[in-house]
């Protein structure tokens, strides 16, 4: 049965839109939304009954832009067994219902990715895990009447993989409209590079093109997410963990990230791990050459597994957001994982210096990952991403999630509004490493949709944890709503958005090593933020207080 959303004001979020009509296909006139809310949070997954313990995480959100109540959900559950759920709404995520689907041809899915079409039609594609010792294939599900059932899967040939993305042209200037496109990795020749594939479908996912790559010598291409832009162009962003996914010890091997044995910053190997994206200027048919690179990163076992997300503008700019750590930090601040946004306004060959995503001060210590990014039709972008910065004890094991806006197409993002209505505690989930930081057995996405009225945002959460009268579980998917009548409450005047990080550039932009310039001060976000001392048990529901307007911006 769908679960009501609960009744609870929360902040207005004033938007305005800046006139993006100079921009090539942004829209010709400014479109302002003055005062805009954030819902309740509304559980999307079911539970089963059987009292096993469950894990729902990694959601994927997809809105049909002919209508935008209806919504799609898909997410992975990774208790007692990997598995999928697929939920859907009609009434823009006040509730949400589960979807019929059949199951895979064999064994169970995992990693789901949700997209519609301009028709109206919504597909799910995920990898399908066999029983133990059977290959990994990527199949496609698809749904005629708004996500309430599925037809059964298709297999894509040839596509052992993991990690299946998918994206739907809908422009209609574009020579491809309505092609669909998935995409996944795998291991052909593995130790020497693991390459990303990509497949396209004319016929609404009932047959598939041959996959295409594009392999690299020394390149890890994991975790890719397709996107389109109005001309047709396809992306696809990944993140390449370089040989430093695997530690160079005796087997058995284990993921490392790219800080290298010490933690310090120096990779064990010399290679270099990145967030690139490779592009496709005739329809997926053949990658234009090899993947540009967006910025280089710094990772942990925490963040090894965390996916890029990847989103184009409807003035064909594209956004690709990540997190990383700031190895050695700037001056001043402390070394901590931070979400950021850059952009690229030449399809692909160059690169912004990206922007940083959270607004608490660099001394803060807390931790911002999991950004996810989607473009509104009207050239807003939006981005949801976890924070921790509300917990002051050591370690930080109390997380909320921070929803962020730009209105002059990616350049800068605003204040962050905290929408998670309970903190929740992620004690079991993240393993404290001797770094400092923690594994990441939580989550590998969040999830966002945007439409001209608002997003519609979604992320694993362990508020509901062995719930009286519940299934036992490990964590749920839930949701929420930012935009014109999605609740009301106090309101705030965002100040200006932060400013780039200072990262510097080769000769063709694209970014060397992390590193931040001194801020003059911390920003002032206090009004953001609970105030200092805060119990690690104090995660209860709490009502938003008027916040003032964010004036004092530092830079970095």
């Amino acid at each position: 049965m769908p679960r009501p959303a609960a009744v609870l004001d929360r902040a207005r979020i004033p938007i305005f839109l800046a006139i993006l009509g100079a921009l090539g296909h942004a829209p010709a006139t400014a479109v302002a939304i003055t005062e805009t809310s954030v819902s309740a949070n509304v559980q999307v997954n079911t539970r089963t009954a059987n009292g096993l313990v469950e894990d729902f995480k990694s959601p994927s959100v997809a809105v049909n832009l002919n209508d935008a109540r209806q919504l799609v959900i898909a997410s992975r559950n990774d208790q007692p067994d990997f598995n999928c759920q697929i939920q859907r709404s009609a009434d823009g995520g006040a509730t949400w219902e589960a979807s019929s689907f059949p199951p895979p041809p064999a064994g169970t899915c995992w990693s789901p990715g949700a997209a519609w079409d301009a028709g109206g039609n919504v597909y799910v594609a995920a990898q399908n895990r066999p029983p133990r010792g059977g290959a990994q294939n990527i199949i496609v599900w698809r749904s005629t009447d708004g996500g309430r059932s599925f037809a059964a899967p298709v297999l894509i040939p040839n596509s052992a993989g993991f990690q299946a993305g998918i994206a739907v042209d809908t422009h209609a200037a574009s020579p491809f409209r309505g092609r669909i496109y998935v995409a996944w990795y795998r291991f052909p020749n593995f130790p020497t590079s693991i390459d990303t594939f990509l497949s396209f479908s004319d016929d609404g996912g009932r047959t598939w093109s041959a996959p295409t790559s594009r392999p690299v010598a020394g390149q890890f291409q994991q975790f890719p997410q397709p996107a389109v832009a109005p001309d047709g162009t396809v992306y696809v962003a990944f993140k390449d963990t370089a040989s430093n996914f695997f530690s160079s010890s005796p087997p058995p091997a284990v993921q490392t990230g790219c800080l290298g044995v010490s933690g310090a910053g120096s990779p064990a190997n010399g290679a270099v791990c990145a967030i690139r994206v490779l592009r496709s200027s005739n329809g997926g048919a053949s990658f234009d050459g090899d993947p540009f690179t967006v910025a280089t990163v710094n990772f942990d076992d925490l963040s090894v597994a965390e996916q890029p997300g990847i989103a184009v503008g409807p003035s064909g700019t594209v956004l690709v957001s990540f997190s990383s750590v700031r190895t050695p930090p700037a001056p001043g601040c402390a070394r901590d994982l931070d979400a950021f946004v850059a952009r690229s306004t030449d399809r692909g060959s160059r690169w912004s210096a990206p922007v940083r995503l959270g607004d608490d001060a660099c001394t803060a210590g807390a931790t911002q990952r999991n950004p996810w990014v989607a473009f509104a039709p009207n050239g807003r972008a939006d981005a949801v991403f976890y924070d921790n910065r509300d917990d002051t004890s050591d370690p930080r094991t109390l997380y909320g999630v921070r929803y962020t806006n730009s209105t002059d197409d990616g350049q800068s993002f605003g204040p962050n509004a905290r929408i998670n209505d309970v903190d929740f505690d992620t004690t079991d989930l993240f393993t404290p490493r001797p770094s400092g930081f923690q594994s990441n057995e939580f989550d590998q996405v969040n999830g966002i949709a945007s439409t001209d009225d608002g997003a519609i945002a979604a992320w694993g959460d362990t508020r509901g944890r062995a719930a009286p009268g519940q299934a036992a579980t490990r964590s749920d998917v839930f949701s929420a709503r930012t935009g014109s009548g999605s609740g009301s409450g106090s309101g705030f005047r965002p100040g200006p958005g932060p400013r780039p990080e200072s990262w510097p550039a080769t000769g063709d932009l694209r970014h060397g090593p992390l590193r931040g310039q001194a801020r003059a001060a911390a920003r002032s976000s206090a009004a953001l933020r609970p105030a200092a001392g805060r119990s690690r048990a104090d995660h209860r529901p709490r009502v938003r207080r008027r916040t003032r307007e964010l004036s004092s911006r530092r830079a970095y």
